[in-house]
């Protein structure tokens, strides 16, 4: 099974747009949460660094805002389907993509708001 937190750098086209980050967590159990977090200003990398060590603390399955799914694997594929859902709002995103060493590369289908997002690319961050 796969456990950590992964990353993946949701670069907006605008500058003006502070940079964002994707965050992944893997449970040994098959639980998958997902959630973005967006720097407040354009030193996003070291921003991300620093929530490093409260990330555990609020990254978890009991926070309600952070989206929930459980993954499969097989051989190096990895598929799941994340869903949040906050009031009225539901939103399902499926994932499907293939792992290579601390690397994990996703296709992802929102079904909230029709996009289709390609070969987004997640690096191991910590444990």
């Amino acid at each position: 099974m796969l456990t950590g937190i992964y990353a993946a750098s949701s670069n907006d086209i605008n500058n003006d747009v502070p940079e964002s980050y994707h965050l992944l967590r893997f449970y040994s159990d098959g639980i998958v949460l997902s959630t973005v977090v967006t720097s407040p200003d354009n030193a996003a990398l070291d921003w991300l660094q620093s929530l490093m060590p409260s990330i555990g603390q609020w990254f978890t399955a009991d926070n309600v805002a952070v989206s929930q799914g459980t993954y499969k694997i097989r051989d190096n594929t990895i598929s799941f389907t994340t869903v949040n859902e906050l009031g009225q709002i539901k939103v399902v995103i499926d994932h499907d993509g293939h792992i290579v060493k601390d690397t994990i590369v996703l296709k992802s289908y929102s079904y909230f708001n029709n996009t289709t997002r390609d070969n987004q690319v997640f690096q191991f961050i910590m444990h």
